[in-house]
């Protein structure tokens, strides 16, 4: 029994440090950052804390954009039980969200993953785990 309660105890602890961590830096990136794909340069905004692409802003209703649908039903408790990958934005984009992962590059030099979708919207897969804490504290 104590073993159970330790190991659900280290989850919440993880939980809740997580949730420090997003809350206090997530959402600084600039608006209009771009990122590299390959030869393709690809826009992204903030929006509610999530960086998003700019594309996905211009679809009309946005619950129709892939990227945005794909953050209402992800969960970071539900990874803990998937085999695969040890980037928890990665798994959920995979496994959950059922995008692809990319990795972007700025003019800086600076990389950052993302989970793409069949309609070409993009996320970052930080953003799935912000947007994955939320779902769960609000269970």
């Amino acid at each position: 029994m104590s073993n159970i309660l330790a190991k659900n105890l280290s989850y919440k602890t993880v939980f809740f440090l997580l949730i420090l961590i997003f809350s206090s830096s997530h959402g600084e990136e600039p608006q209009g950052s771009i990122f590299k794909f390959g030869n393709k340069n690809i826009e992204f905004i903030v929006q509610n804390k999530l960086v998003i692409s700019k594309n996905c802003s211009q679809i009309s209703p946005p619950a129709k954009c892939m990227a945005t649908k794909s953050i209402m039903n992800v969960s970071f408790l539900a990874i803990n039980r998937m085999e695969g990958g040890v980037n928890p934005g990665a798994r959920i984009c995979k496994m959950q969200a059922g995008g692809h992962v990319l990795l972007g590059v700025d003019s800086k030099g600076n990389e950052m993953t993302f989970c793409r979708f069949a309609d070409d919207s993009l996320i970052s897969n930080d953003s799935l785990i912000y947007a994955s804490l939320q779902n769960d504290k609000n269970k």
